[in-house]
């Protein structure tokens, strides 16, 4: 079961940065509702402020941050998957 979990979180994690990733982009925190509902998913989109090599300010870049919370066997189990993302 827990390893079920786990599989099914890491390919979840996935589909939601991707489809994500997809969008236009808007910084804030949502839960995202999928599955059966025994796992909780939170998706958090930040803007980075980063600078090249040349010391030129980069801008449109965003972090997308996605954290799974569940129960298993008795335990509290949480994964997060993270990517930054251009999106002009």
């Amino acid at each position: 079961m827990i390893v079920r979990d786990e599989a099914q979180v890491r390919l979840e994690l996935q589909n939601i940065l991707a489809e994500t990733s997809a969008e236009k982009l808007k910084i804030g925190k949502a839960e995202i509702k999928s599955g059966d509902g025994r796992i909780t998913y939170e998706r958090e989109i930040r803007a980075v402020q980063d600078k090249t090599a040349k010391g030129e300010q980069l801008t449109n870049l965003y972090e997308i941050i996605v954290q799974a919370n569940w129960r298993a066997s008795g335990r509290e189990r949480t994964d997060r998957s993270d990517v930054v993302v251009f999106q002009p």
